[in-house]
């Protein structure tokens, strides 16, 4: 299945409303849907879980030698209509400050298309955000479990306007690496900082999440990385649990579990998700690492997965389908920090052929060691 090419952030309308339900069946709460402006949407529990999507790269305590030398011997990155684009002789990437995201990730080829979902209709900004969520498209955190919300903002919709559609400061870029910065979450009392990084070696990029709270707070956190990316042939979530754990491989987190879990199948290491096209569906699974599987590309999201962590979700990785796009998810556990605590985890995007003739349960093994090695690797 073709890629789109990638579009300009253009147009701005509400989704059709969705009401996906969590793993016990209670109600969940909005989220956003492909150029239908804001939707019910998948509650998608919680922790942080760096994406990796496809095999990054360590950027992980990177600040410093390396980034230095590439300051000082690339160019300041192109910057245009308000985007840093950052890039390689094998990768490009887009980011967009003035809404915090991630708009565009692809090989560097002319014809390469951008691995990103950008919702073609989502012009400008709301008026207010606490009214009006914008459903940009492109790669975004969350910082909290979305069931949570109400008690933790007050309100079941929309997102953190700080950290979902705020403004970033960019506080370091160079050819391949910017380092951006939110404001401060009025709910949570944390300040999320990105360091996204190009690998020098392939279409590869890593990202390191950083979650400081500088306010006090009762609240929870995790670092949940949401990349909207267009409908692909299926997806494998990677079940890393040890062998003899009772919990299980899998969940469907739909309104019914049982309307998602019908379209799971095991494929080795992993579970194979082939979503139905008529309707927005969900699934999760534990382990560390998730992938879309399109016509020649595979998009691989790799971060760590800590078998004794609290997920709220029962999952560590996620998907969600819809008409338009799907969601590439990862999640960090759920961690309680005080002021002056921080927490942090890193994700890797890789960009891979498909194999002739390579099946989905080949596959899957293929990403899952290749995972088990990238996981905290370096760029």
């Amino acid at each position: 299945m073709a890629v789109p090419a990638f579009p300009e952030l253009r147009g701005d309308r509400e989704s059709d409303r969705f009401e996906p339900r969590g793993v016990g069946g209670e109600a969940m709460h909005p989220h956003e849907r492909p150029g239908l402006p804001g939707t019910d949407r998948h509650r998608g529990g919680g922790r942080a879980l760096v994406t990796i999507c496809a095999l990054a790269m360590g950027c992980a305590g990177r600040g410093s030698s390396d980034a230095a030398e590439d300051g000082a011997r690339a160019p300041v990155p192109e910057t245009t209509g308000g985007r840093v684009l950052l890039q390689t002789p094998h990768a490009r990437l887009a980011i967009r400050p003035e809404i915090g995201r991630i708009v565009e990730f692809g090989r560097r080829a002319p014809d390469s298309p951008n691995m990103l979902w950008l919702n073609p209709e989502q012009r400008s900004r709301p008026v207010s955000p606490k009214s009006q969520w914008a459903n940009w498209g492109g790669d975004k955190v969350w910082a909290s479990w979305q069931s949570a919300w109400p008690e933790v903002m007050g309100r079941g919709w929309p997102p953190d306007e700080v950290l979902d559609g705020g403004r970033f400061e960019v506080l370091e870029r160079s050819e391949r690496r910017a380092v951006i910065a939110s404001g401060t979450s009025p709910y949570l009392g944390v300040r999320l900082t990105r360091e996204i990084e190009l690998a020098r070696d392939g279409p590869r990029v890593v990202i390191r999440n950083v979650l400081a709270r500088v306010a006090s707070s009762p609240h929870p956190v995790h670092i949940w990385s949401v990349t909207q990316v267009p409908v692909a042939e299926y997806y494998l979530l990677g079940t890393g649990l040890p062998a003899g754990d009772p919990r299980p491989r899998w969940v469907g987190l739909s309104a019914k579990p049982e309307d998602s879990e019908r379209f799971l199948s095991p494929a080795g290491p992993a579970a194979r998700f082939t979503p139905p096209r008529d309707r927005a569906t969900k699934v999760g699974a534990l382990g560390g690492w998730v992938a879309g599987v399109y016509g020649r590309d595979v998009f691989l999201q790799v971060a760590h997965f800590d078998p004794q962590g609290d997920y709220p979700d029962r999952s560590s990785v996620q998907v969600y389908a819809d008409k338009a796009y799907a969601e590439l998810e990862t999640l960090s556990p759920q961690r309680r920090l005080g002021a002056g605590e921080s927490m942090a985890n890193t994700v890797e995007w890789m960009l891979l052929e498909r194999r002739a003739g390579e099946s989905p349960e080949e596959l899957a093994r293929r990403l899952d060691a290749l995972a088990a090695q990238r996981a905290g690797g370096g760029a």
